[in-house]
This record gives structure tokens, sequence and C-alpha cells, in this order.
């Protein structure tokens, strides 16, 4: 009888935090709730598909981020905290047409993600390593990123996720970035993206990852679906499948960062038709994602909704 070998976690790097969701109502504003973050969205994503996955976050020693800690390792993530003696980060998202218009508090606004030689030498050696929300405009902290993946002989996957209220140095933010992506198997991001960093056009710029030793660069493309690029020069277009209206489009590029994430992580080096399989898994999965509010698999709220009658509102306590 023939074995299948454990599969190894895949270790991600980004944001846990609490998503609140504010829309209005006839009888006012309603607030609602999630543990969230991309980091704990494309962990809790792969751990639904299958994947075992290491979130290395940082969290707050405060009622929100032991509430938070509790939620995830409840889901199956193997949650290593980065300390932070700062408040746990909270993001309020009110939608407009859909998409989501965002605010910040806490330490999101300053993200460090210093990884201690405990936590790295835990981690073990060659996994597949994730960054998304990571302050790419910090040129010590990609140094240290850096570092960590090659002192480890980790596989570098990044997306940059660029949040325009949280970018303190745009040109840094893009020179920081390119530098990871330079050293990354897998380069995916989407077209809003490839346009607030002002990167060049896509088929030159996958030339020159490729030519450093990327896999494939792949584009979010909001309803049009998927791009994936591979290296032997052959696009893969995915169109989104047809869907009743959705609530909005959070979580969906996290959702595709983890069916490819777990693809990587499965076949090391997907062949290209691997990469048409996984392109067409990833957009079925996003949109299964975005049929619910939440941002990530069988989401649940974090606390109880609150609706208020006036333009005013607060935080839920819940």
């Amino acid at each position: 009888m023939s074995v299948t070998p454990e599969k190894q976690p895949v270790v991600v790097i980004g944001d846990l935090i609490v998503d609140e969701l504010v829309e209005w109502t006839p009888d006012g504003q309603r607030s609602v709730s999630y543990p969230g973050g991309a980091g704990c969205n494309v962990a809790i994503d792969l751990v639904a598909l299958g994947t075992p996955a290491i979130l290395l976050a940082e969290v707050g020693d405060d009622p929100a981020g032991h509430r938070l800690r509790r939620i995830v390792r409840e889901r199956g993530v193997d949650l290593r905290p980065l300390g932070t003696s700062r408040p746990t980060g909270w993001a309020t998202s009110s939608r407009i047409d859909g998409e989501p218009t965002y605010t910040f508090t806490g330490s999101v606004c300053d993200r460090q993600f210093t990884v201690g030689p405990d936590i790295a030498a835990g981690l073990g050696r060659e996994r597949l390593l994730v960054v998304t929300t990571f302050p790419f405009d910090d040129a010590g902290q990609v140094d240290d990123l850096l570092a960590l993946a090659s002192g480890g002989g980790h596989r570098l996957m990044v997306d940059p996720n660029p949040r325009p209220r949280l970018l303190r140095d745009p040109a840094g933010f893009r020179t920081g970035f390119l530098r990871v992506a330079a050293e990354s198997v897998l380069v995916k991001l989407s077209e809003q993206d490839h346009a607030a960093l002002d990167l060049p056009p896509v088929e030159p710029w996958c030339d020159g990852l490729f030519t450093a030793g990327a896999q494939a660069v792949v584009l979010t493309r909001g309803g049009a679906g998927v791009r994936g690029d591979p290296p032997d020069g052959t696009s893969i277009e995915t169109p989104a499948p047809p869907r009743p209206p959705v609530p909005g489009t959070m979580g969906a590029r996290d959702a595709v960062l983890a069916v490819i994430a777990a693809a990587v992580a499965d076949a090391h080096s997907p062949r290209a038709t691997e990469w048409w399989d996984a392109a067409a898994r990833a957009v079925d999965f996003a949109s299964g994602i975005v049929a619910a509010p939440g941002g990530h698999a069988d989401a649940r709220p974090f606390g109880r909704e609150v609706t208020m009658p006036g333009p005013a509102h607060g935080r839920p306590t819940g």
C-alpha cells in the first residue's frame, strides 16, 4: 500500500487584525466585525484547502488580540505571534459600490514583522514562505525578510497588497517589493497594484522575473478573473464564472493567493497544465469566498452586530 507523504506547512507572513464592516441600512449604520487581515485570510483559506499553515503575525496583548489568537487556532492555523506592545490592529471598511474603503488603527499603521531567532528556527527548512501586506517601504524589514528566507532555504512567494493609506513612502515600497519579487518563485498582484506601484508593462517585467528564477506571475483582474504567466510564455486567462451579485470583493485576492500557494507547495515546480488547473481552482474558490461577507473560508463574526441610528458609530464591543 502506498503512503501519501505528509504535507509540509506553508508559512504566511501578514496581518492578523479585526475587520469591521460598516454599511447603511434603513435603520441606520450596521457594523459587524470578523477576524481578518490578508495574513489571516490566506492562512485560514490554506487550511480549508487541506494545506497546513503557520501564520507569523503581530497581535496585541489585549482583549481583541486574545480573541483573535483563539479563533485562528480553532480554525486549524498554527499561529506564531510576533510580540508587540501596541494595540491589536483594526481596519474599518465602508462599502462603496461593493468595494471596501479602509481606515486603520492600532499596530496595523506601523507594522513590524520581526521574526526572532527562536521563531525562525522553529519554522524548519525549505518551506514556502508567503508574504502579504508587508511594509516593503521599510528597508530594514525587507533586509530581515530576505535573510530569513535565505537562511532557512525557504522559497518566497509575494503579494504586495498595498493599501494607499498605509503607504508612508510609495517609492520606497515599490523598491522594497521589487527586491523581494526578484528573489521569489512566484509573484501575485492585482491590476490595481500594478498601476498603483507604477510597474513596467507586464510582459517585459515578467521576463525579468523569470530570468531571476520565478516560476510564474499571477495577476488578478477583478470580475475578469485571473491571468497567469509561466516562464514558457503561454499566458493563462481564466475568466470568473458568472455569479449572482455578491456583497463585495473582500478576500478574493487572498483566496487566489491561497490556492496558488497550495499548488506551489504541493507540486514544488508546477507544470503548465497544473498552472491551468490551479488558476481555474483559484477563480472558483475566490468566487465562493466573496459570496458571503468576512473575507475567508467559512468566516464567522468576531463580535456582536451593532446598528447605530445616526451617522456616528463606534466599534463593536462584543
